[in-house]
């Protein structure tokens, strides 16, 4: 270095002995560059920094906690639907009535990822998590033990239920925006996001063997056990992954961000300030903002995602709801047999999450190698069309999924044979993940920073119109006199009457 900058030196003085003086500014400033190699080296260093600092099996670890975490929000609306009849007769109320227990669930599962999932943009991931899963675990075992007299208690007590399981959904999509860049971010997110429509679909199987072996009880008995499990492993050994706080994961957390394990290390290690990503970025606190999911519903692009992943995840639930019914009414089938038939689609759904998200990441790469494109930051996707990525299969999957809802509908009219409405209820399932799959990708990609408050104002959106679609599907099929309605039609204005 010594030995360039030397002949540099005499190279500059050799030129402005030539040079006219009106040039020798420019030249003088040329030579410079020309002498400071190391200028481009913070560049350099910046690159050399880990976005994270978990390895790829922290990683998987961090996202299958998030994704069991995930499950309670979606499971427990299903998970509940086979003992309505049972819990009907116990508390002597109408069937209408109990059904108020559904849709108390619904609205509290909607609108309460709104408040927590933003509050774990700004307090961290880990102590949401936690705090949302005990509120959760208390209201299962308080539901398992309510009186037969308190109905009231039992509404109440629904809604807290999905004020503690529902959060897990943003928070969990915000955990994976923490650790993952936009590159691996699809495999992360399929597994999520497989995880958490599976619940919808597993959920009645599970319910229908507890209501027909034990009692409907022993439904909030298991996700209380299982919820409390759940809640333990997260505080052992998930880590607090929000940037803002532990940068890439090589600053020690505070201690209500801290596991135990954090606590016996914090004695030991420092902080190594040379892997930290952009400490400025570390040291500045989020501020809450508690209406933030609501907010970002003023985007029309934001708006436009949110419809579409919402119509597909409408569409499935509307397809779960009316196929105990049908299969009861028309096909004569058991409690447990009915619950066998949703794994159709819990099979599909699961199968899309683990290999969607990688088809994901692979047109990712395949995009950005296209375009030679170089990021200043991993996460930096200025100039990279990320909706053309993210939305490229799009129009190869919606004319089958939309032909399998049709499809369905009239399967379950004609009474087809069983294999034809399981199969295109497995399709509707892949559909409807896949389509989940992009919106969730989608608004991490545009919102980083606030993935918490962006997946809650999907969910915000996809529940208000499940709950919608839900309120009106087995109305409608019961003013046409259920899927039997063309068959009675005839009856009545048969070829006798014409």
């Amino acid at each position: 270095m010594e030995i360039h900058a030397d002949t540099s030196e005499k190279k500059s003085e050799s030129v402005t002995q030539v040079m006219p003086t009106s040039t020798a500014r420019e030249t003088e400033a040329a030579n410079q560059s020309m002498s400071a190699p190391a200028a481009p080296m913070p560049d350099r260093a910046a690159e050399r920094t880990p976005f994270s600092a978990f390895s790829i099996r922290q990683k998987w670890g961090i996202v299958f906690l998030a994704s069991m975490a995930g499950i309670f929000g979606p499971i427990s609306s299903n998970i509940y639907v086979p003992s309505i009849p049972q819990i009907t007769k116990d508390f002597h109320q109408s069937t209408q009535r109990v059904d108020l227990t559904l849709t108390i669930y619904l609205v509290f599962q909607a609108t309460s990822p709104s408040v927590f999932s933003g509050l774990s943009d700004s307090l961290g991931r880990r102590p949401i998590l936690v705090f949302c899963l005990l509120i959760y675990t208390g209201a299962c075992v308080g539901i398992a033990l309510t009186p037969v007299s308190k109905f009231g208690l039992l509404l109440f007590l629904r809604a807290v239920q999905a004020i503690g399981g529902s959060p897990a959904i943003g928070t969990g999509a915000g955990t994976i925006g923490d650790i993952a860049t936009p590159g691996e971010r699809g495999r992360f997110m399929g597994l999520f996001q497989g995880v958490a429509l599976v619940g919808p679909a597993f959920g009645p199987v599970l319910g229908g063997i507890l209501v027909e072996y034990l009692s409907w009880r022993w439904i909030f008995w298991v996700l209380a056990i299982w919820s409390a499990f759940d809640v333990l492993c997260i505080f052992l050994f998930m880590p607090e992954t929000l940037r803002a706080i532990v940068g890439n994961g090589s600053i020690a957390p505070p201690l209500l961000n801290s596991r135990p394990l954090d606590l016996k290390r914090r004695c030991k290690s420092t902080v190594d300030t040379e892997c930290l990503d952009t400490p400025q970025r570390v040291l500045k606190r989020k501020k809450y903002r508690p209406l933030a999911s609501v907010q970002m519903l003023a985007y029309p692009e934001i708006l436009t995602i949110l419809a579409f992943g919402s119509c597909a995840f409408a569409c499935m639930f509307a397809s779960l709801t009316v196929f105990s019914s049908v299969l009861s009414d028309d096909y004569r089938y058991s409690d447990v047999k009915i619950g066998l038939c949703y794994l159709a689609q819990g099979f599909g759904s699961l199968l899309v999450g683990v290999w969607g998200g990688r088809i994901h990441d692979w047109q990712f790469a395949r995009l950005k190698a296209r375009l030679s494109f170089q990021p200043k930051h991993p996460r930096d996707l200025e100039g990279f069309p990320i909706e053309r990525c993210r939305l490229t299969f799009v129009p190869y999957y919606l004319p089958i999924f939309l032909a399998s809802v049709v499809g369905y509908g009239w399967a379950l009219d004609k009474t087809a044979n069983i294999a034809v409405p399981l199969v295109l209820s497995a399709l509707i399932g892949m559909g409807a993940q896949f389509s989940s799959q992009v919106c969730s990708l989608l608004l991490v990609d545009m919102f980083p920073a606030n993935a918490g408050a962006s997946s809650a104002s999907y969910n915000l959106i996809r529940c208000a119109l499940s709950a919608v679609v839900t309120a009106v599907v087995t109305p409608l099929i019961r003013a046409l006199n259920g899927p039997r309605w063309r068959k009675k039609r005839s009856e009545r204005w048969g070829p006798k009457d014409i």
